[in-house]
């Protein structure tokens, strides 16, 4: 199953359309974003806190 998950996501990696130059800095801005908003509001965050 992992192998076939894999095989997936590099085909969707090979498959992807370029990001145009002018576009990286506001994908950047926005991919910041979206990882600050996963880390900091995950309801899971508690339990990793109180395990260390």
């Amino acid at each position: 199953m992992a192998d076939e998950m894999i095989d997936r996501w590099l085909k969707w990696v090979d498959e992807a359309e370029s990001v145009p130059d002018d576009q990286h800095v506001a994908l950047s801005n926005r991919n910041l974003i979206v990882r600050r908003a996963i880390a900091e509001c995950h309801p899971d965050n508690q339990i990793t806190v109180r395990l260390f």
